[in-house]
């Protein structure tokens, strides 16, 4: 069973507005006060943090796409370049073969640096001039950001997924109370009654937590 993290955030927020209720019963809002509430905005906490870093890693993952998109061609026509000057030089692959950003980053880190080291020779100097000398800094910029953000969304969703343990078993108890306090027929119970998905189409489904860049 996959955890629907928006669906239960929205359902903590439910819980606080049941206990809040100006003619609510004492016990509740006791009980959410001193065994709920800390619990669950830790979690609410987390969560947002994941919408947050998410957002962020979808711009920079974008803006690094594009980026290789851009450098593709001339990093194509450099690498040719200098297999022909440096015949029995090990060179990196194509960008498109690579598996990961953290591959790629390298690949052009690698590439510019070789240029670097020989820019006493005409055809690297003109390489370092051209377009892959010139776009090939920019690429490694947003490549560096897109893994940085990567980083940060993978680290955001671990300690959501810590914070939902404690705040879970924290809210069933405190469903408990709602349905002995008011029934299980009541509109306070089932404003906090999580139920089950039969449909692949939940949209509080989350994405799979993704994984660090592999270096």
């Amino acid at each position: 069973m996959r955890i629907r993290y928006g669906l239960f955030s929205r359902v903590l927020m439910r819980c606080a507005e049941v206990a809040a209720e100006a003619d609510g019963k004492k016990i509740v809002a006791m009980v959410f006060d001193d065994r709920l509430k800390a619990v669950a905005n830790l979690y609410l906490t987390a969560h947002d943090a994941v919408i947050k870093a998410e957002g962020a890693w979808a711009k920079e993952n974008g803006e690094s796409l594009q980026a290789l998109k851009v450098l593709d061609q001339p990093y194509q026509e450099t690498l040719a370049v200098v297999a022909a000057y440096l015949p029995h030089e090990v060179l990196p692959t194509t960008l498109k073969s690579l598996p990961t950003d953290t591959d790629r980053l390298k690949a052009i880190r690698d590439l510019v640096d070789l240029l670097d080291d020989r820019q006493s020779d005409a055809w690297a100097t003109e390489q370092l001039s051209g377009p892959f000398g010139t776009q090939g800094p920019q690429a490694i910029t947003e490549l560096e950001e897109s893994i940085s953000a990567n980083k940060a969304y993978a680290k955001a969703s671990e300690q959501r997924a810590e914070s939902y343990g404690p705040a879970y078993e924290r809210y069933l108890a405190f469903k408990q109370v709602v349905r002995a306090a008011y029934g299980h027929t009541s509109k306070q119970y089932h404003r906090i009654h999580l139920r089950s998905s039969k449909s692949g189409s939940d949209t509080d489904q989350p994405q799979p937590t993704p994984a660090p860049p592999v270096s």
